[in-house]
């Protein structure tokens, strides 16, 4: 980020490599894919701007950075919903035919069985997560498919970890309900179980171990 600040064009394009994907997938959980690539297209613009305004002290490049990126999204999104409220349409149009589904499931799945056909697993999820409010959505997004801990989302939303946890636990509690055919009620940890299988590794991914 020092040489970003300092006007590095190199420096930045690697920067942007680096992390254009995972910016994408998130963005593209609120917008079409077309508006997702625009909100990431804006935000990466603003952390050039904004690279000498970077202070490592307070967060970590890639927690600053996600804020930038999901505030750009979030923006879209509710212009986006705006634009269709006027229209008659969904808030959201078309876009529970998420062009990333079941990625967001790498640690969330965890309370989906081994014996889960992974196709359905996903898909399901994927269109319960896509239900779920905007700020549940993303601390759901945020702690367990981009891996940031509480107080790391909590900084992304500019909300208190308490917050962040309060979230994810309204969400858990909403996916059960709405996934309750994927679930083993006696091995539930919420309500005194010990927990689900692993789930299998297509829908584990990469960085969740058995």
């Amino acid at each position: 980020m020092v040489a970003v600040a300092a006007g590095d064009h190199n420096a930045y394009a690697l920067l942007v490599g680096r992390h254009i994907a995972p910016f994408v997938r998130l963005a593209a959980r609120f917008l079409p894919l077309d508006l997702a690539e625009d909100a990431v297209q804006d935000g990466f613009l603003r952390i050039w701007e904004q690279a000498e305004g970077f202070d490592p002290r307070r967060a970590r490049f890639r927690t600053w950075a996600y804020r930038i990126i999901v505030n750009r999204a979030l923006d879209l999104s509710r212009a986006q919903a705006r634009r269709n409220a006027n229209l008659g349409l969904p808030p959201g149009g078309d876009n529970e035919g998420d062009p990333f589904a079941g990625d967001e499931v790498n640690q969330v799945a965890d309370d989906v069985p081994t014996a889960l056909d992974h196709l359905v697993a996903d898909q399901a999820l994927a269109r319960a997560l896509a239900r779920l409010p905007e700020r549940q959505r993303l601390a759901v997004l945020l702690c367990y498919h981009h891996g940031f801990a509480m107080k790391e989302a909590a900084y992304i939303l500019k909300v208190k970890p308490k917050a962040i946890e309060s979230l994810l636990g309204r969400a858990r509690g909403t996916l059960r309900g709405q996934l309750s055919e994927f679930f083993d009620p006696d091995n539930d940890p919420d309500h005194g179980g010990e927990g689900m299988n692993p789930p299998p590794a297509s829908i584990r991914g990469k960085g969740q171990s058995k």
